[in-house]
Protein backbone atom coordinates (compact mmCIF):
# COMPACT_ATOMS: atom_id res chain seq x y z
CA UNK A 1 0.00 0.00 0.00
CA UNK A 2 1.27 3.11 -1.22
CA UNK A 3 0.87 6.42 0.88
CA UNK A 4 0.63 9.79 -0.97
CA UNK A 5 2.97 12.64 0.35
CA UNK A 6 0.05 14.97 -0.22
CA UNK A 7 -3.90 14.80 -1.45
CA UNK A 8 -2.72 18.10 -3.21
CA UNK A 9 -4.01 17.52 -7.09
CA UNK A 10 -0.91 14.94 -8.49
CA UNK A 11 1.27 15.79 -11.24
CA UNK A 12 0.15 12.85 -13.31
CA UNK A 13 2.58 12.95 -17.06
CA UNK A 14 -1.11 12.04 -18.65
CA UNK A 15 -2.50 13.51 -21.63
CA UNK A 16 -5.00 16.49 -21.09
CA UNK A 17 -8.24 16.07 -21.73
CA UNK A 18 -9.56 16.99 -25.28
CA UNK A 19 -10.91 20.00 -24.38
CA UNK A 20 -7.30 21.34 -23.65
CA UNK A 21 -5.34 19.83 -27.02
CA UNK A 22 -2.14 18.82 -26.73
CA UNK A 23 0.48 20.93 -29.53
CA UNK A 24 1.48 18.07 -31.40
CA UNK A 25 1.13 16.64 -35.04
CA UNK A 26 0.26 13.07 -33.66
CA UNK A 27 -2.39 12.13 -31.44
CA UNK A 28 -0.31 9.93 -28.45
CA UNK A 29 -1.77 6.86 -27.24
CA UNK A 30 -1.30 6.21 -23.54
CA UNK A 31 -1.77 2.91 -21.89
CA UNK A 32 -2.51 2.36 -18.22
CA UNK A 33 -1.69 -0.45 -16.10
CA UNK A 34 -3.97 -1.13 -13.10
CA UNK A 35 -1.68 -1.77 -10.03
CA UNK A 36 -4.10 -1.79 -7.36
CA UNK A 37 -4.94 -5.78 -5.80
CA UNK A 38 -8.27 -5.27 -5.83
CA UNK A 39 -8.32 -3.54 -9.43
CA UNK A 40 -10.15 -0.79 -11.09
CA UNK A 41 -13.80 -0.33 -11.47
CA UNK A 42 -15.22 1.16 -14.46
CA UNK A 43 -18.32 3.34 -14.61
CA UNK A 44 -20.77 4.81 -16.83
CA UNK A 45 -19.55 8.33 -16.36
CA UNK A 46 -16.79 10.35 -14.49
CA UNK A 47 -19.05 11.13 -11.49
CA UNK A 48 -19.09 8.16 -9.28
CA UNK A 49 -21.26 8.50 -7.28
CA UNK A 50 -24.40 8.53 -9.54
CA UNK A 51 -23.16 6.58 -12.54
CA UNK A 52 -23.71 2.83 -13.09
CA UNK A 53 -20.41 0.13 -12.63
CA UNK A 54 -19.66 -1.31 -16.12
CA UNK A 55 -17.21 -4.09 -14.76
CA UNK A 56 -14.07 -4.61 -12.75
CA UNK A 57 -10.79 -4.45 -14.32
CA UNK A 58 -8.21 -6.55 -12.50
CA UNK A 59 -4.45 -6.40 -11.88
CA UNK A 60 -2.34 -5.70 -14.34
CA UNK A 61 -5.01 -5.25 -17.44
CA UNK A 62 -3.75 -2.83 -19.43
CA UNK A 63 -6.19 -0.41 -20.70
CA UNK A 64 -6.17 2.69 -23.50
CA UNK A 65 -6.76 6.37 -21.42
CA UNK A 66 -8.96 8.53 -23.84
CA UNK A 67 -9.49 11.39 -21.48
CA UNK A 68 -8.88 12.84 -17.77
CA UNK A 69 -10.89 15.17 -16.12
CA UNK A 70 -9.95 16.23 -11.98
CA UNK A 71 -12.08 15.93 -9.94
CA UNK A 72 -12.24 18.13 -6.62
CA UNK A 73 -13.08 16.68 -3.23
CA UNK A 74 -16.97 17.06 -2.48
CA UNK A 75 -16.57 16.21 0.91
CA UNK A 76 -14.19 16.16 3.63
CA UNK A 77 -13.42 11.99 3.89
CA UNK A 78 -12.08 12.45 0.08
CA UNK A 79 -9.20 13.91 -2.02
CA UNK A 80 -9.24 14.98 -5.35
CA UNK A 81 -8.90 12.34 -7.53
CA UNK A 82 -8.24 12.35 -11.62
CA UNK A 83 -11.39 10.55 -13.45
CA UNK A 84 -9.58 8.83 -16.45
CA UNK A 85 -11.91 7.55 -19.68
CA UNK A 86 -10.28 4.18 -21.02
CA UNK A 87 -11.14 1.54 -23.24
CA UNK A 88 -10.45 -2.19 -22.18
CA UNK A 89 -11.74 -5.42 -23.94
CA UNK A 90 -14.03 -3.12 -26.22
CA UNK A 91 -15.60 -1.62 -22.90
CA UNK A 92 -15.53 2.49 -22.93
CA UNK A 93 -15.81 3.92 -19.21
CA UNK A 94 -14.49 5.88 -16.11
CA UNK A 95 -12.35 4.94 -13.96
CA UNK A 96 -9.87 6.12 -10.99
CA UNK A 97 -6.06 7.07 -10.78
CA UNK A 98 -5.99 6.43 -6.93
CA UNK A 99 -8.72 5.75 -4.40
CA UNK A 100 -10.57 8.92 -3.42
CA UNK A 101 -10.74 7.77 0.39
CA UNK A 102 -8.31 10.07 2.40
CA UNK A 103 -7.87 7.24 5.12
CA UNK A 104 -6.95 4.51 2.68
CA UNK A 105 -4.93 6.05 -0.21
CA UNK A 106 -3.55 3.90 -2.87
CA UNK A 107 -2.81 4.29 -6.44
CA UNK A 108 -4.89 2.47 -8.84
CA UNK A 109 -3.23 2.61 -12.35
CA UNK A 110 0.11 3.65 -13.71
CA UNK A 111 1.80 4.97 -16.98
CA UNK A 112 3.37 1.94 -18.76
Amino acid sequence: LSKFPSYSKPSLDLPLSPSKPKPTAQPTLTLLKVIAAKGATMRTSQHIDSSKVLCKIPQNEQVKLIEKVWMDPDDVDVVGIYRLKVVWKKKEGWISDRGRLKDEPYQIVEEV
